[in-house]
Protein backbone atom coordinates (compact mmCIF):
# COMPACT_ATOMS: atom_id res chain seq x y z
CA UNK A 1 0.00 0.00 0.00
CA UNK A 2 1.45 3.41 -0.72
CA UNK A 3 1.35 6.00 1.70
CA UNK A 4 -0.31 9.98 1.49
CA UNK A 5 2.49 11.02 3.24
CA UNK A 6 5.86 10.25 4.73
CA UNK A 7 6.12 8.76 8.55
CA UNK A 8 6.53 6.51 10.58
CA UNK A 9 3.78 4.08 12.98
CA UNK A 10 4.28 1.16 15.18
CA UNK A 11 1.72 -1.03 16.36
CA UNK A 12 2.51 -4.64 18.42
CA UNK A 13 0.94 -6.88 20.71
CA UNK A 14 0.95 -9.77 22.92
CA UNK A 15 -0.86 -13.18 23.79
CA UNK A 16 -0.96 -13.31 27.49
CA UNK A 17 -0.82 -17.12 28.68
CA UNK A 18 -4.53 -16.53 29.54
CA UNK A 19 -5.40 -15.58 25.65
CA UNK A 20 -5.85 -11.96 26.11
CA UNK A 21 -4.58 -9.93 23.75
CA UNK A 22 -2.32 -6.75 24.92
CA UNK A 23 -1.23 -4.05 22.54
CA UNK A 24 0.40 -0.52 22.16
CA UNK A 25 0.96 1.88 19.48
CA UNK A 26 2.47 5.01 18.24
CA UNK A 27 1.99 7.35 15.49
CA UNK A 28 5.16 9.35 14.39
CA UNK A 29 5.71 13.39 14.50
CA UNK A 30 8.25 15.56 13.27
CA UNK A 31 11.49 15.00 14.87
CA UNK A 32 10.33 11.45 16.13
CA UNK A 33 12.61 9.05 15.50
CA UNK A 34 11.70 5.25 14.92
CA UNK A 35 13.83 4.16 17.62
CA UNK A 36 11.75 6.58 20.06
CA UNK A 37 8.62 5.26 18.42
CA UNK A 38 10.02 1.76 19.13
CA UNK A 39 11.48 2.20 22.71
CA UNK A 40 7.87 3.85 23.99
CA UNK A 41 5.97 0.92 22.12
CA UNK A 42 7.90 -1.40 23.70
CA UNK A 43 8.03 -0.12 27.30
CA UNK A 44 4.61 0.69 27.36
CA UNK A 45 3.74 -3.24 26.25
CA UNK A 46 6.25 -4.25 28.75
CA UNK A 47 4.77 -2.56 31.47
CA UNK A 48 1.16 -3.34 30.82
CA UNK A 49 2.23 -6.96 30.65
CA UNK A 50 3.60 -6.98 33.93
CA UNK A 51 0.68 -5.71 35.79
CA UNK A 52 -1.55 -8.90 34.63
CA UNK A 53 -4.48 -7.26 32.93
CA UNK A 54 -6.35 -8.37 30.87
CA UNK A 55 -6.75 -5.62 28.74
CA UNK A 56 -4.56 -2.63 27.34
CA UNK A 57 -4.16 0.93 28.70
CA UNK A 58 -5.56 1.80 25.04
CA UNK A 59 -8.73 -0.26 25.62
CA UNK A 60 -9.42 -0.21 28.96
CA UNK A 61 -11.43 2.94 28.97
CA UNK A 62 -13.46 2.27 25.53
CA UNK A 63 -14.52 -0.95 27.22
CA UNK A 64 -16.24 1.22 30.21
CA UNK A 65 -19.64 1.93 28.21
CA UNK A 66 -19.88 -1.42 26.91
CA UNK A 67 -19.52 -3.17 30.34
CA UNK A 68 -22.09 -1.00 31.87
CA UNK A 69 -24.75 -1.17 28.83
CA UNK A 70 -24.31 -5.37 28.74
CA UNK A 71 -26.72 -7.69 31.11
CA UNK A 72 -25.22 -8.57 34.10
CA UNK A 73 -21.87 -8.44 35.25
CA UNK A 74 -18.66 -7.29 33.35
CA UNK A 75 -15.05 -7.73 34.61
CA UNK A 76 -11.51 -6.84 33.58
CA UNK A 77 -8.44 -5.75 34.82
CA UNK A 78 -6.83 -2.96 33.85
CA UNK A 79 -2.74 -1.89 33.95
CA UNK A 80 -3.46 1.65 35.84
CA UNK A 81 -5.85 4.26 36.34
CA UNK A 82 -5.89 7.24 33.50
CA UNK A 83 -7.90 10.60 33.19
CA UNK A 84 -9.83 8.91 30.06
CA UNK A 85 -10.98 5.94 32.99
CA UNK A 86 -11.70 7.84 35.31
CA UNK A 87 -13.66 10.59 32.99
CA UNK A 88 -15.85 7.77 31.30
CA UNK A 89 -16.25 6.26 34.46
CA UNK A 90 -17.81 9.58 35.79
CA UNK A 91 -20.01 9.69 32.84
CA UNK A 92 -21.21 6.59 32.72
CA UNK A 93 -22.18 6.73 36.35
CA UNK A 94 -24.18 10.36 35.34
CA UNK A 95 -25.87 8.99 32.50
CA UNK A 96 -26.68 5.67 32.99
CA UNK A 97 -26.57 5.46 36.58
CA UNK A 98 -24.44 2.33 36.80
CA UNK A 99 -21.41 2.67 39.24
CA UNK A 100 -18.11 0.88 38.52
CA UNK A 101 -16.43 -1.07 41.65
Amino acid sequence: TLALQRGAALAIYAETSSGCIIGADRAGEPRRTSEDIGRYVARNLIEDLATGATVDRYLADQLIFYAALADGVSQYRIPRLTEHIETNLWLVESILGVKAE
